[in-house]
Formats: C-alpha cells, sequence, structure tokens
C-alpha cells in the first residue's frame, strides 16, 4: 500500500500544476479581450469580468464578481432580454446595450451573448 501512496502524490502534484497553469492561461485570455468582458452564471451574477469591462463601469473587478449582471446596464430589462435571446438562439451579436458606470456616465455598446457550460452548469458570457 505505501508504494500507491508515494504514486498518488506526485500525479496530485502534477494535476494542481496543470489546473493551476490553465488558470492562469484562462486569465490571460479574458484580460488579453481589448474588448468589455463579462460571464453571467445561470442566476444572472457576474462570475467574471475583465479589466476593459471594469474600466467602463469604474467598479472594481472584486466588487463586481457575484454582482447582478443586468444592475450594471441602462436598461437592466433589456439586458436580460439579451442574455434570454442567446438563450433560445444558441447566440446573438450586435444587440445594443448601454452602460451606466458608477458616475453617471453611459457607454453605448453592441453586444455579443453567447451560452457556454462547464460541465453540469450552463452560464451565459457577454462581451
Amino acid at each position: 500500500m505505501p508504494e500507491t501512496r508515494a504514486v498518488a502524490v506526485p500525479d496530485l502534484a502534477q494535476i494542481l500544476v496543470a489546473a493551476k497553469e490553465q488558470v492562469d492561461y484562462n486569465r490571460s485570455l479574458i484580460e488579453g479581450c481589448p474588448d468589455p468582458l463579462i460571464a453571467v452564471g445561470a442566476d444572472g451574477r457576474i462570475t467574471d469580468a475583465n479589466a476593459a469591462f471594469s474600466s467602463i463601469t469604474g467598479i472594481p473587478r472584486q466588487k463586481l464578481m457575484e454582482s447582478e449582471f443586468a444592475a450594471c446596464f441602462s436598461d437592466p430589462e433589456l439586458a436580460r432580454a439579451c442574455v434570454r435571446e442567446a438563450f433560445s438562439q444558441g447566440q446573438i451579436s450586435g444587440y445594443p446595450l448601454t452602460v451606466r458606470n458608477a458616475f453617471g456616465q453611459l457607454t453605448h455598446l453592441l453586444c455579443s451573448a453567447a451560452p457556454y457550460s462547464i460541465g453540469k452548469a450552463k452560464s451565459r458570457g457577454l462581451s
């Protein structure tokens, strides 16, 4: 039995290193996108956001996390409709939404949205 444990520990360490590398790679892809990008969970809360989205909202990424995504837009119901349409059609692009930042300034966007899944959980992405 001890031999099995000795083999399992290095395998676990390799798996953890690979997982960390994947997380770092995914973060670099999200941050490398010059367009504002958010990921929205099935509950309508932001699960991820890039610096570009944080910049146009004036809200730090950590504060955006787990906030209700539609509240970032000047017309929350229109933002929710965008996501519903993306789910029903598979994806949409060129959807006009307006972000109101923390200082009241408006930024007009043409958004794209598409559902994606991680395991069994469905999420949505807006960019």
